[in-house]
């Protein structure tokens, strides 16, 4: 069911909405707030929750920027006051060389502004640590002021980490499986072409990095899941094949032995047959024989008689 409300709470709670959706237009630097359904689409408990939390992010950016001029407000002046007493050092002639060479040192330093600004963003985080521990959502946010100028082990240190990913990168095409970091690498190359990564960009492309290891290791854990069986039936089709060959060894020297007898059978045979052949040569000669011998012995009776 629906809740009423009287018109004078409807106002306010229109009020609310209106300065919340304001608010959070300020905070995410939009030039025109987006549009709102108007009236009371949520309840009064939620709206003042939700326009007190952008009051309390409002005022930490406020605060946040009011730091920022300080800042930039006594870095100037600093500037003016050592560029005052460079001229007086060299209109007397009074400072070493080395003095004249360290001001303009120490006043060029990027590492010095980029402490004094650490030290302002600590200060500054430590007064809004219990503004933060209430419901709502911290917004972060990185100035020119406070951001890290790269060095040479920075370079050297991204121009390794490039080198590392394009690697992932290559591992994740041979591997045919999708790539964070090159979706992220795409983008980076668009937005800030062959300069240096932020240290926002840094976290942000160790986190693309872990999901593809992980994706890789996910990719290989399966591989293994399925090389692991087939690992274990190659051994069983090795065994196999290690008893196949002691049979197929075991029925050649059988199939040679039955070929040596065979061979020595036949050879038998044809001893035998030889010798079956001289007895009947021999049988015939003696009929042949007593054949003649019985004609010449009726021969030999008609003569007789």
């Amino acid at each position: 069911m629906k809740t009423r409300f009287p018109f004078g709470s409807q106002r306010l709670l229109l009020l609310l909405q209106s300065v919340t959706g304001y608010t959070e237009s300020l905070i995410s630097e939009e030039a025109v707030p987006p549009s709102r359904a108007i009236g009371p689409s949520m309840s009064i408990g939620l709206t003042v929750r939700k326009y007190w939390n952008s009051t309390l992010k409002l005022g930490a950016l406020y605060q946040q920027l009011v730091a920022e001029k300080k800042y930039t407000k006594d870095a100037s002046n600093l500037k003016v006051s050592f560029r005052a007493t460079k001229a007086e050092n060299e209109h007397s002639k009074s400072v070493s060389p080395e003095s004249d060479m360290t001001l303009p040192t120490f006043q060029s330093s990027p590492l010095t502004s980029s402490a004094g600004s650490r030290l302002l963003d600590n200060d500054f985080s430590a007064r809004l640590d219990p503004l933060v521990s209430l419901p709502g959502r911290s917004v972060h946010s990185q100035t020119i002021e406070s951001s890290l100028v790269p060095c040479d082990a920075c370079e050297s240190t991204q121009v390794s980490l490039q080198e590392v990913g394009k690697a992932i990168i290559d591992l994740c095409g041979t591997l045919n499986i999708s790539s964070s970091l090159g979706k992220f690498l795409k983008m980076v190359e668009e937005r800030l072409g062959g300069k240096l990564l932020t240290a926002m960009d840094v976290g942000y492309w160790a986190t693309e990095q872990s999901k593809d290891l992980s994706r890789i290791n996910k990719h290989i854990q399966m591989l293994m899941g399925l090389i692991n069986p087939l690992k274990g039936e190659l051994e069983e089709f090795e065994k196999q094949k290690n008893e196949l060959k002691k049979q197929l060894e075991n029925l050649d020297g059988c199939l040679q032995k039955e070929k040596e007898a065979k061979r020595q059978q036949r050879e038998e045979t044809e001893q035998l047959l030889q010798k079956k052949e001289r007895e009947s040569q021999q049988l015939m000669a003696k009929l042949q024989k007593a054949k003649e011998d019985l004609g010449n012995r009726e021969y030999l009776s008609r003569l007789l008689l």
